[in-house]
C-alpha cells in the first residue's frame, strides 16, 4: 500500500487505519488470552512439564556430579507429581455448556 501510495502522491487513510485498528486488536487478543480456557492452558502446561521431565532425565543420565543429579532429580519429581495433579484436572474437569438466557446476556454486556 505504502508503495502504491508513494507512485501515486496519495495517503490511503482508509486502509492505514484500518491496518492500525487490526494490529491494536490482535495485539489486545494476545495480551488477554482471548479463547484460552482452564483446558488449554492445562494441556499447554503438561506439553511444558514433559519437556522438563524429559530434559532432567537426560541430564541425571549423562552427568557425573552428584550436586547437579540431586537438583535434577528433585526437579523431576516435583515435575512428575505437577503433571500428575494438572492431568486428574483435566480428567475430572466436568465440562461446562454455557446457555445464554436473555437475563444472563444482559448482565454481561452491563
Amino acid at each position: 500500500m505504502m508503495i502504491y501510495d508513494s507512485y501515486r502522491d496519495t495517503v490511503s487513510l482508509f486502509y492505514y487505519i484500518g491496518l492500525g485498528i487490526l494490529i491494536y486488536a490482535m495485539a489486545f487478543a494476545y495480551n488477554t488470552q482471548m479463547g484460552v480456557d482452564d483446558a488449554d492452558y492445562l494441556k499447554q502446561m503438561l506439553e511444558n512439564q514433559s519437556r522438563d521431565i524429559l530434559l532432567a532425565d537426560r541430564i541425571i543420565k549423562s552427568t557425573d556430579s552428584p550436586s547437579v543429579t540431586t537438583v535434577a532429580t528433585n526437579i523431576l519429581n516435583r515435575r512428575k507429581r505437577d503433571e500428575d495433579a494438572m492431568t486428574k484436572m483435566l480428567v475430572d474437569r466436568p465440562e461446562k455448556k454455557q446457555v445464554f438466557t436473555p437475563e444472563k446476556q444482559q448482565q454481561q454486556i452491563i
